[in-house]
């Protein structure tokens, strides 16, 4: 299922987008129960945290580790991270070859769906590299597109967006529906562009989904796919949790789902 992901790593880096992720400072339902979960290796550990963007998951970890790390492979993100959190030890790193030593970690968390951006085939090198550099009984935390949530057809379609008006404000709502179409047009010619490559199995699904006007391929995996590949890189699963935070079953359709997972 190899492709060819640089449209995703243009994306990603481009000024609109980092300036869109910048603006993000909270955690999500599912990441407050992470940290209430895994404290225990957070507060007085060592972390390390992948895909932190422009640095939204820095202030939740970092006081409280004895010492953090954060690393994103988007150099304008991480320049954005820095810039917010000038103290820090963030640098540009990939996650399919972290420059840290064995067992060095008690704590790695790759938020926010991150895995779901390089090509699927790249996905074990990843869940490698945590289970490296994590030290035995250590805890590693993701987050993934569940493709249960995707129904019967994982294969995604065109569907375009409307902007939201104000009748009562008529040169906004004009200036909403200028912007709309064009944000339509651009988002048309993604898919159009890229549509030919998706990828979707019983299990994997590579897909466009309409995130940044069709201009990403984001990876869906089964909860049972995933499972089996966090068993083959060493991990046994610990905890699966829904984005409200609740505990998912086998069977959720959540949109996307955290595993908690210990090194053994």
């Amino acid at each position: 299922m190899s492709i060819d992901v640089a449209v995703n790593e243009r994306t990603w880096n481009s000024p609109e987008v980092v300036a869109t992720y910048t603006a993000r400072r909270y955690i999500t339902p599912a990441e407050v129960r992470v940290l209430g979960t895994c404290w225990s290796k957070i507060a007085g550990g060592k972390v390390l945290d992948i895909g932190i963007g422009t640095g939204r998951t820095v202030p939740f970890l970092a006081p409280f580790a004895a010492s953090y790390s954060g690393i994103d492979y988007m150099p304008n993100m991480v320049a954005a991270a820095r810039r917010q959190h000038p103290n820090r030890d963030l640098r540009q790193a990939d996650a399919r070859e972290l420059p840290f030593a064995d067992g060095e970690f008690s704590f790695v968390l790759f938020s926010f769906n991150g895995i779901d951006y390089v090509d699927p085939d790249h996905r074990p090198r990843i869940l490698g590299e945590a289970h490296r550099v994590l030290a035995r009984g250590g805890l590693f935390v993701y987050s993934t597109h569940n493709l249960a949530a995707r129904g019967g057809d994982a294969r995604s379609r065109f569907a375009a967006s409307l902007p939201q008006l104000h009748v009562s404000r008529p040169a906004r709502a004009a200036a909403a529906v200028v912007r709309g179409l064009a944000a339509n047009v651009r988002a048309y010619r993604n898919f159009r562009k890229l549509e030919h490559q998706q990828r979707v199995g019983s299990d994997v699904a590579f897909i466009l989904d309409g995130a940044h006007e069709y201009s990403l391929f984001t990876c869906y995996v089964t909860q049972a796919y995933e499972r089996r590949a966090l068993a083959t890189a060493g991990f046994t699963v610990r905890d699966v949790i829904e984005p409200d935070g609740r505990l998912a079953g086998d069977s959720s359709s959540a949109r996307d789902l955290y595993f908690v997972n210990e090194r053994a």
